[in-house]
């Protein structure tokens, strides 16, 4: 006999991210959808979002996530103020969660920013949103190259350089975000 409230008992939480169906024909967001799927099954991380299941070959384009209880960074530094130890410990999370994209795939996220940052009520941070996520080679002349990112947090050379991002991009918007969760 178990006891009425076991986890078995509880309903599962997901989140189910679906495409528009406007963007169904559209590559860019179709490529999008199919990068932060791949990854977010590709990497086991306790900072990176999961994904459990998708479909990305054909409509309707989807990917399931288990649902994070938390406020989204943006949210809480709109609230008020963090202590530095916070700040740090939200900070050293963010960190780990890049160093295992960046290990693992080679693959820079591209839109570290406080909206994509989840963190929960006891203090553990998800690094969210892979779509903007592609690899250092995938490089363009800058003028033909589409901006992807937060403008306010991407690297200069991500607008500026024929050489793009690199994965020292994402530290880069990351120290943006440390510093304005400092300020």
């Amino acid at each position: 006999c178990r006891p009425a409230d076991s986890a078995e008992d509880q309903p599962a939480n997901y989140v189910l991210k679906v495409l528009r169906k406007e963007w169904w024909r559209d590559p860019q967001a179709i490529e999008m959808q199919r990068r932060a799927s791949w990854l977010g099954s590709t990497i086991s991380h306790p900072h990176l979002l999961p994904v459990l299941s998708s479909s990305v070959s054909q409509a309707p384009f989807f990917f399931v996530s288990p649902k994070i209880e938390g406020r989204t960074l943006a949210e809480i530094l709109a609230s008020g103020s963090l202590t530095l130890p916070i700040i740090l410990w939200i900070g050293r999370q963010v960190a780990e969660a890049l160093a295992a994209l960046h290990e693992t795939t080679g693959m820079i996220h591209a839109d570290v920013k406080p909206a994509n940052i989840l963190v929960s009520a006891e203090g553990h941070t998800t690094l969210i949103d892979l779509g903007f996520s592609h690899s250092p080679d995938e490089q363009r002349h800058w003028a033909s190259r589409p901006v992807m990112g937060t403008l306010a947090y991407i690297a200069p050379e991500s607008i500026t350089s024929s050489l793009g991002c690199q994965l020292s991009s994402d530290l880069y918007s990351l120290g943006v975000t440390l510093y304005e969760m400092i300020c």
